[in-house]
């Protein structure tokens, strides 16, 4: 788990907060922990319940440690550009950590009917982020709304990534971006 933290996910997050400046991760580097993790999935002493385990918690300890912070105070406009960031990081956290833990998703979550990465990773997302600020999102968005309406010019795709960023948080249905 510790090489796990060392080669891959340390190397992520540091990435994710210095500005992606290269290609994450070489074929090898990926190949390598992909089949850290295989190996310690397929071995007798399973390690499948406790890297599913380290997924959620290095998914929920970077959005507490790094993206609540940075998100924290800020209201309007400079709250969505920071959001919209944020969450297009956290897409990429979470296609990797899935992609890393790619066998887990094939039998530790269909065997234990656990939520698959993904979605897990999304849940996270919403209980650690969304729910704490959504309020304040659907604020600065219609703020936006209204501003256009008096024909003051507008960041439109900062709108629709914001609102994407609703209708994800409704994991496939749009009730969330409807309710909130």
């Amino acid at each position: 788990v510790d090489l796990i933290q060392k080669t891959a996910i340390g190397p992520l997050i540091a990435m994710l907060e210095e500005g992606i400046k290269r290609s994450l991760f070489n074929p090898t580097e990926f190949m390598t922990t992909y089949t850290m993790c295989y190996n310690m999935c397929t071995q007798k002493s399973n390690w499948s319940e406790k890297l599913y385990k380290l997924h959620n918690e290095t998914i929920t300890n970077y959005l507490e440690s790094h993206v609540k912070p940075a998100l924290k105070n800020r209201s309007d406009t400079q709250l969505l550009k920071d959001l919209d960031w944020r969450w297009k990081n956290h897409k990429i956290m979470n296609k990797w950590l899935k992609n890393f833990f790619t066998y887990l998703d094939r039998f530790f979550v269909s065997y234990h009917s656990a939520q698959p990465l993904q979605d897990a990773g999304i849940s996270i997302f919403k209980n650690v982020i969304y729910e704490n600020l959504r309020k304040e999102v659907a604020v600065a968005i219609v703020d936006l709304i209204n501003q256009e309406r008096e024909k003051v010019e507008i960041d439109r795709d900062l709108v629709k990534s914001c609102v994407e960023i609703y209708e994800a948080m409704g994991m496939g249905s749009i009730e969330t971006y409807e309710n909130d």
